[in-house]
């Protein structure tokens, strides 16, 4: 939920020039203690928002200490202050705001145009503008319309709703075209409660304090919420010190006026300020308006001068403190209890002292003229009845006739005529400078300062009235109708009344005086004539309608042309209205677009000026480079000649050539050894570790020879069989009988053949098993031969040599190639026992233990005699 105080025409350092200096001061120090009151409003209701729109400031003479309680008072407050001038405090150079120091939390609009502020911390936008001049004619909103981007978007603005001046006005089809959730407005004296255009809300506050009878009753400010839902309500806070109010008092019944008045006169009043307006009915006897001052007198802060009627005791003034501020009342019995007479049957005639048919008077303060002998003269009056004494030809009657001449004007058709200068020329400054000059005066409460000067060729031709210390215009107030609206009477009574010149004593028929003395014997009233009214009714009945001829057909004639015509002007202002609206969307948009430009811009410059200065830095660091090259080339002394450096980049062309050869070289050596390892690696052979091709290939012959060989064991078993085949017929004949024993045939000799028959059979035996387990062994060494080169014949163990040899071929043309570093595996360098392992160079494998040859057998044959050369059963 946001949080927002909302405030508005505060007035401060108004002049109160109705008032003595020192109650004056009292009110202006009065004022100032509302923003004391605005600044604990803000922290006790924990406001998020400070939104102040306009005429913070009366804009006549602003006081010191006034600015530096603004400043210090708002500086204090514990939230963003947002303040959009109005027409009163508009924004200048010279003006109050430009021209202080505010603290960090005050945010002052100082464009026409609508500018933004956003609140992060809050998901708010605050926006407004400024009063850059008195007046404005064009509204401020026309042509803003709030982005929807979920955001809350207030504004601050000083402007008059629905009005037709020139102090901003807005349309309400621009508030609900405009998508803010709060408008909060200023220049209204009365607050308006919270109103609705479209999706907007908006509302003025109302000053926080009356200054007249103008604004009467609770004046403060509005404290306004908005709900995360994005629904708006308000609360109107009193801030005033002082109410001002009316208090109508009926004395019909009555025992006296001054008895009715007692009776009506609040016992609570506090500080408020009172108008008092007698009303109702009495005898014939004129209210005694000296016991009804005296009545009141205790509890007057100011009362009204007494006029000229002595028996007139003034206006009531305010009962418990105030200023007399006398509007114009709408209706008679409003403007105050004054020295009228009231008769018998009829209520007591409104008029003030000094009154002229019951208009509020006007009171001369000071003139200041160029006009005639008057050179930047100044005449300023006092209280009462002034008498200006002089000389003969000291300046009173032009005094007269400038105080004329500011109020009607100067008749520019009057012509010179003999013995009369016409007045044009007849007050003509005689420093020949312009004639010119300005009255500040009292009228309806407030101080008003009439100017005029010469327009072009017409002396006098330029009027303005304007609230005294301000550019503010007095509505109403123009050069034609300024004299009978401050007098009440037209110049032909004025000059024979009011004022007399010299030989103007005689009455001769001026229309206007002849009127008014008729109408006062008639009626008693200078301005009703019974016979006046009388013939003007007759005329407008006469005139009104005969038939289908008379003023009213004329004028339904008329009306319905002017309504056709004004049907077509609306249309035509609606399109001319919405043409303007596009207009300024569109201008707002170039505006837009104008920034954006310039924004771009600024970004083209400066990124142009750092890539500048960076190429500076880079000349600066390019041009040290030089100069420390240059410095390095004359170090030792003057640089060569043309000559000499020519064949010096001969010499360099010719070593950078044969860097590029020796990195090519490197390079293709590179690959060369890649070349080199990788035919190495495929030319190990686990088969032939550390073998030249010839030596593979005498082991792998030796070993194939030895897989396809045959055992010779034929000759163990012939003699096998035939020692079994001895033995065994011996062992027969013995057992038989049938062999011849030895040594007689005797039993030992029998013994011993049998003997020797049985071993020669057991040796038999013996050869045939020792065949046997012989030729089953040297089938197990070929077919271990064989498993191990995985060759199904002996054939295919030369094959895998051949492949060996061939490899090492390859292996021995990418040595070369490399450089012909290393010993390759057919190389013949074979390493020694005792040589470290990188002595055989790189890549070569080192010779496996063991030939591969199948070891000789040799076995002793069972019963050979000692000393006998072992039977060899052969060799592989």
């Amino acid at each position: 939920m946001l949080t927002i105080i909302h405030g508005a025409d505060f007035h401060l350092d108004a002049p109160f020039a109705a008032l003595p200096p020192d109650k004056a001061r009292a009110r202006r120090a009065e004022q100032r203690e509302l923003l004391d009151r605005l600044a604990g409003l803000a922290e006790e209701r924990r406001a998020d928002v400070v939104l102040l729109s306009g005429d913070l400031l009366d804009g006549g003479q602003t006081y010191q200490e006034t600015v530096q309680a603004l400043a210090r008072t708002l500086g204090g407050i514990p939230a963003p202050v947002f303040i959009a001038p109005g027409n009163h405090d508009c924004y200048g150079p010279r003006s109050v705001y430009a021209g202080t120091a505010w603290p960090d939390n005050v945010h002052i609009f100082s464009t026409v145009a609508v500018e933004g502020v956003e609140l992060p911390g809050l998901n708010c936008v605050v926006h407004g503008a400024a009063f850059t001049t008195p007046q404005a004619d064009r509204s401020p909103l026309m042509g803003f319309a709030a982005p929807r981007d979920g955001r809350i978007h207030l504004m601050a603005l000083h402007g008059d709703v629905e009005g037709k001046g020139r102090y901003g006005p807005i349309a309400l089809e621009d508030i609900a075209a405009s998508g803010l959730t709060y408008l909060a407005l200023g220049h209204i004296h009365a607050c308006s409660g919270l109103q609705k255009a479209g999706d907007t809300y908006w509302a003025y506050p109302g000053c926080p304090e009356g200054r007249g009878f103008d604004e009467l009753g609770d004046k403060g400010v509005l404290v306004v919420t908005v709900d995360d839902g994005g629904a708006v309500s308000a609360e109107f806070v009193p801030l005033a010190r002082r109410r001002y109010e009316i208090l109508t008092v009926d004395v019909t019944g009555a025992e006296s006026p001054a008895a009715a008045l007692a009776a009506a006169l609040p016992a609570d009043a506090g500080e408020d300020c009172y108008r008092i307006v007698l009303t109702g009915e009495r005898g014939e006897e004129p209210p005694e308006l000296a016991a009804l001052a005296a009545l009141a007198e205790p509890r007057f802060l100011q009362r009204d001068p007494p006029g000229p009627d002595p028996g007139a005791a003034g206006a009531v003034g305010p009962v418990g403190g105030g200023q007399p501020h006398r509007p114009l009342p709408a209706h008679p019995a409003e403007r105050g209890a004054g020295g009228g007479r009231a008769g018998a049957g009829r209520p007591l005639r409104a008029g003030g002292p000094g009154e002229w048919g019951g208009s509020l008077p006007m009171k001369i303060l000071k003139m200041r003229a160029t006009f005639g002998k008057l050179q930047s003269a100044e005449l300023a009056l006092g209280e009462g009845l002034n008498v200006i004494e002089a000389p003969n030809e000291g300046g009173k009657s032009t005094w007269s006739a400038f105080l004329r001449a500011m109020l009607y004007g100067i008749n520019t058709k009057e012509r010179d005529r003999q013995g009369y200068l016409a007045e044009k020329n007849r007050y003509q400054p005689w420093s020949g400078a312009a004639m010119e000059g300005s009255v500040e005066l009292l009228w309806q409460g407030r101080s008003v300062t009439l100017r005029r000067g010469p327009k072009g060729s017409t002396p006098f031709g330029r009027f303005e009235a304007v609230y005294t210390g301000t550019a503010e215009l007095v509505p109403g107030l123009t050069g034609d109708n300024a004299g009978e609206t401050l007098t009440g009477v037209p110049r032909e009574v004025f000059e024979r009344s009011a004022f007399v010149g010299q030989g103007g004593a005689a009455i001769d028929g001026a229309p206007a005086l002849e009127a008014r003395i008729a109408a006062l014997a008639s009626s008693g009233e200078e301005d009703v004539s019974y016979s006046q009214v009388e013939r003007r009714l007759r005329d407008w009945l006469n005139r009104r309608k005969h038939n289908k001829t008379g003023l009213i057909p004329r004028l339904e004639e008329e009306l319905a042309d002017v309504e056709e015509t004004l049907a077509r002007q609306s249309k035509a202002f609606r399109l001319a209205q919405e043409a303007r609206r596009e207009l300024e969307r569109l201008q707002a948009e170039h505006r837009l677009l104008e920034s954006e430009r310039d924004a771009h811009l600024s970004r083209a410059m400066a990124q142009r000026r750092a890539r500048w200065e960076a190429a500076q830095a880079a000349l600066a660091e390019a041009q040290a480079q030089v100069d420390g090259l240059e410095a390095e080339r004359t170090r030792h002394g003057a640089p060569p000649d043309r000559d000499t450096l020519k064949r010096a980049q001969e010499e360099l062309n010719a070593l950078n050539t044969l860097h590029a050869n020796r990195k090519l070289a490197e390079s293709q050596l590179e690959e060369a050894r890649a070349a080199e390892a990788e035919a190495r690696a495929s030319a190990e052979d686990p088969l032939f570790p550390g073998l030249t091709p010839d030596e593979a290939w005498e082991r792998a012959g030796a070993d194939a020879e030895a897989a396809g060989s045959r055992p010779k064991t034929a000759g163990l078993y012939a003699g096998g069989i035939l020692l079994l085949a001895v033995g065994a017929v011996g062992l027969i004949a013995t057992l038989y009988g049938t062999l011849p024993l030895p040594l007689g045939g005797s039993l030992p000799a029998v013994l011993t053949t049998a003997g020797v028959s049985a071993a020669l059979a057991i040796g038999g035996a013996a050869l045939l098993i020792a065949a046997g387990l012989w030729k089953r062994r040297f089938a197990a060494g070929a077919a271990e031969l064989l498993a191990r080169y995985g060759a199904e014949r002996p054939e295919d163990i030369l094959g895998r040599a051949s492949a060996y040899r061939e490899a090492c071929v390859v292996a021995a043309e990418a040595a070369k190639k490399a450089g012909g570093g290393g010993a390759g595996p057919g190389r013949a360098h074979r390493p020694g026992r005792g040589d470290p392992p990188e002595a055989a160079g790189a890549g070569a494998p080192l010779r496996p233990h063991g030939d591969g040859h199948l070891r000789r057998i040799r076995r002793p044959l069972p019963g050979a005699e000692p000393g006998r050369a072992p039977v060899h059963a052969g060799k592989l």
